[in-house]
């Protein structure tokens, strides 16, 4: 059925094209269209659910094509949402008017002007751009204002300058600068006064952020229309009329009986005899929706029901018509975590066809399903596609309550499954108990013998204790040769010096306790006493110090931890700690080529060690050869070699997520051959990112998520360009050929226009292909098929939107911490499932899922021929599962950064 011929809309907003069956608000029109052509400037303000919208719509347009009618002047509506900015550089508030203007001048018949080309992206300027006349009155109809406060302060501030100028400036600013430059006729035309008036609808609660407004729109409070609930009798006409219009409607006409309209305007109205229109459109369509599906003609009191549970139920009934349980649930969760936020009051939020899709699996045809049953209302954007949001606030108490309640299932459902593994593991450990008892019997047996080994070295003690002596100089000459010998692992190192530590922190306080207890009555005692008391608090106070130093360094604040870690210095305690950390201080500095700073971290780091600080030269490997190796594997890519082969490449239908079998672009299965290549372990983390953004002299700061920047996090918000030059970056830094020539002339504010060219004969880092990344999720050849990488379980190998929360925000993880994909040979790969979307190099065409199955069978590269779109594998922190599968592929502009993107780095084996 066509919500466009329901006789009431609900929940949505009349459109322009319903005004046939829009009641109550004749007064109000009158009033208000009155204003609107006296004034340049008007604010429309009511509370949500009074028919702010539905007025402009239904209401306003309409009356103005009828003055157009009467043939003075002509009347063009501009219908404007801003919608809700997402944060991000490319939310511009000009191209959100550009291109609703655009529309409406396209339906006006208006034509564009020859020397459009000439004029600035601003207000006046975008009108300029289009042949108007005298005789010709815009207006442009605001809606939901309110939105213009979620861009950036930058942006606001840009707007209310042009529209002040667009109103009252009788020369813009542009003419001043330009007129002797431009033809006459060409200066005379854009000197022609454009006749704008404006309207700015906005909720009652939110009038005062208007005043924002008042350096560059001092009137703006001067002309406000209030919009109330409906009197009585004006709500009894939108009630009633509407049932009985003859007509091309969903439902045959009807009526309700005087009892009927009683019952329902009593339970309607509030305290001053209001009713709230968008209550009486609820209830409305409701019985409308009866009249189709019952086929009643007449409502009377017995059988309009209870209307409270009409009211309640709207949105539950809305979910239970939804038949497939996964897709229920997945428009239970858009609605509930995308589409509404809790809040005094709440908030109705808006997302783009492509992040819900993205985030909530929810698909185009499903979201027009949900547009036709009046639970989503839809809004054409910039750019193609369309955004969707609930269709009024007063769903959003119902739609929370409900999020409420599934929450509260869930975590039943999760704590059964919990239960019923805990009672798993019981039975495992009843089988261990079992086992060990065996064990116990023979490991008595073994203590028999180790006792009669005591007796016999017992008598014998005289050798015992030579052998000892022996044995404790080969243990001293092992711990000497250790503490000298290269360790692979600097974490190890960390964990003994920890270990270390905790041992002297624990034979202090047993020193300390046993003179206490003896009194310390010799002086010499009682200094012993003193010193250890020192010792103790110097070495507590180290390692709380070095704590802190190191979630500086976590957030790369190395001149803090560096601040901290001079004080630790002097106070002479767990040397090793101190110094591990002011190396990694000096290698970060050392390798942005901070010259400045690094010596001085570097010589407090080797006379901690004890090494000689060599004048004019850095060698960490000196220092420590094991943490200077674990500092490289932190700061820079850890590329794992892994072996060449065949294997099948997409989504085994048989067994891989049975709800997405709407995808073509993962099918079908197909034969790949991969040459050995080599993958970075981890995905980029903000340590590596920094690296490179510190040496390049920019600013990290552009690039942190809302909750923050951590070391050892995924970095994010990064563009497919930023991986090509950090690629590039690191390929010259270690004398290799790119792998990319990047044509990146149109400068920073216009990616969407660089260019990349695959170089063959580089050799240094780039991009993985998308078979080699889906190559790595798989295992390499031979292997079982798993949904995710590595498994079938995504909690056990990836972050994802259930269950990524640190401290109650859903967020990115370290990297490394969940189970790998382990290669024959032991190479591990993490992450590949979850955490961040990641890069690939492969460009994809949207309108030609054959690419997937038609590129060559040895080594694919992607397309040749692409535009802005490449490909993004693996899902992430903010995603449902069915992302995080190895089979899924996703596609966005190469130029669009997001908090849930960033990349892994490959190499030619060679």
């Amino acid at each position: 059925m066509n919500p466009q011929n329901f006789r009431y809309p609900g929940v949505q907003p009349f459109q322009r094209e319903q005004s046939d069956r829009f009641f109550g608000r004749d007064e109000d029109i009158t009033r208000f269209l009155s204003l609107i052509l006296q004034e340049k400037l008007v604010v429309l303000y009511g509370k949500s659910g009074y028919g702010k919208s539905s007025l402009l719509n239904a209401g306003i347009q309409p009356r103005l094509d009828q003055e157009t009618a009467k043939g003075k002047r002509r009347y063009v509506a501009v219908p404007i949402r801003f919608l809700a900015a997402g944060g991000q550089d490319e939310d511009n508030l000009f191209e959100q008017f550009e291109f609703h203007l655009s529309r409406a001048m396209e339906a006006a018949g208006i034509s564009k002007s020859p020397d459009a080309a000439l004029l600035p992206n601003t207000l006046w300027g975008c009108f300029k751009t289009w042949q108007t006349d005298l005789n010709t009155v815009f207006v442009l109809l605001f809606d939901q204002f309110e939105e213009l406060f979620s861009y950036k302060p930058e942006q606001q501030l840009a707007f209310r300058q042009q529209l002040a100028e667009l109103l009252y400036s009788d020369y813009p600013q542009f003419l001043e600068e330009n007129e002797a430059n431009l033809p006459p006729e060409t200066a005379a035309r854009l000197a022609e006064k454009t006749n704008v008036h404006t309207v700015l609808a906005i909720r009652a609660d939110r009038v005062s952020e208007l005043d924002r407004l008042r350096d560059h729109l001092p009137k703006i409070r001067e002309k406000w229309f209030e919009l109330r609930a409906l009197p009585l009798e004006e709500a009894r006409k939108a009630l009633t009329i509407p049932s009985e219009l003859p007509g091309d409607f969903a439902s045959s006409a009807f009526q309700f009986d005087q009892s009927a309209q009683k019952k329902i305007l009593d339970f309607l109205r509030d305290a001053e005899g209001l009713v709230e229109p968008n209550q009486l459109q609820i209830l409305a369509e409701s019985f409308e929706r009866r009249v189709i599906l019952e086929g009643l003609r007449r409502f009377d009191t017995g059988n309009i029901g209870d209307l409270r549970v009409v009211i309640a139920r709207y949105y539950s009934d809305k979910i239970a018509a939804i038949e497939d349980p996964a897709e229920r649930l997945a428009v239970r969760r858009l609605c509930e975590e995308g589409l509404a936020q809790e809040g005094e009051p709440p908030i109705r939020l808006s997302l783009h066809a492509a992040q819900i899709r993205q985030f909530f699996g929810v698909e185009t045809p499903l979201l027009a399903r949900l547009v036709d049953v009046r639970l989503l209302r839809a809004e054409a954007g910039k750019g193609g596609g369309a955004t969707y949001e609930l269709p009024h606030d007063t769903l959003l108490g119902a739609v929370l309550e409900a999020k409420k309640v599934r929450l509260e299932e869930e975590r039943k459902a999760e704590l059964e499954r919990q239960a019923a593994q805990i009672a798993q593991e019981k039975a495992e450990a009843e089988r261990r108990r079992k086992r060990a008892l065996v064990t116990a019997a023979i490991a008595a047996v073994l203590v028999l013998a180790a006792i009669v080994a005591t007796v016999f070295a017992f008598n014998k003690s005289s050798e015992a204790e030579r052998q000892a002596q022996n044995a404790a100089k080969a243990i001293a000459l092992a711990d000497q040769k250790t503490r000298e010998a290269t360790v692979s692992d600097s974490l190890a190192q960390v964990k003994t010096a920890a270990a270390t530590t905790a041992e002297q922190a624990a034979q202090l306080q047993k020193d300390i306790a046993d003179l206490k207890r003896r009194e310390a009555k010799t002086a010499t005692e009682q200094a012993l006493l003193r010193k250890k008391v020192a010792e103790l608090a110097a070495l507590q106070a180290v390692v709380a110090i070095v704590s802190q130093a190191r979630q500086d360094i976590l957030r790369l604040d190395y001149e803090a931890a560096f601040s901290k870690l001079k004080n630790a210095a002097s106070l002479n305690a767990v040397q090793d700690s101190v110094a591990f950390e002011c190396m990694e201080i000096a290698f970060f500095y050392h390798h942005t080529h901070q010259n400045d700073r690094d010596r001085a971290p570097y010589d407090l780091a080797a006379g901690l060690l004890g090494k000689n600080a060599l004048k004019g030269k850095m060698d960490f490997d000196n220092l420590n050869a094991g943490r200077a190796r674990f500092l490289k594997e932190r700061y820079f890519p850890n590329i794992q070699p892994l072996p060449g082969g065949t294997f099948l490449m997409g989504r085994d239908s048989t067994r891989d997520y049975e709800n997405y079998q709407n995808s073509p672009a993962e099918l079908p299965r197909h034969e790949v051959q991969l040459s050995p290549f080599g993958l970075a372990a981890t995905e980029t983390t903000f340590w590596q990112w920094a690296i490179y953004i510190t040496d390049k002299k920019r600013d990290l700061s552009r690039y942190a998520p809302t909750w923050g920047i951590a070391g050892d996090n995924p970095a994010v918000n990064l563009d497919w360009f930023d991986a090509c030059e950090y690629a590039n970056w690191l390929s010259r830094r270690e004398g290799k050929k790119p792998f990319y020539e990047i044509d990146s002339t149109a400068g920073p504010k216009n990616r969407e226009s660089w260019k990349v060219e695959l170089q063959p004969d580089g050799n240094g880092y780039r991009l993985p292909t998308e078979a080699e990344w889906e190559y790595a999720a798989r295992g390499g050849p031979d292997t079982p098929y798993y949904i995710y990488a590595g498994s079938d379980d995504i909690g056990l190998v990836g972050w994802y939107g259930a269950n990524s929360k640190i401290g109650g925000v859903t967020r990115t993880h370290p990297v490394g911490q969940k189970q790998p994909v382990v290669f024959t040979g032991g190479k591990k790969i993490f992450d590949l499932s979850g955490n961040v979307l990641e890069w690939c190099w492969d460009g994809w065409d949207e309108n030609n899922y054959e690419q997937f199955r038609s590129l060559p069978a040895k080594n694919p590269t992607g397309l040749d021929d692409w535009t802005i779109y490449r490909v993004l594998r693996g899902g992430s922190w903010d995603g449902n599962d069915s992302y995080c599968r190895s089979a899924f592929r996703y596609w966005v502009s190469g130029y669009i950064w997001y908090y849930d993107r960033g990349f892994r780095l490959a190499r030619h084996q060679n």
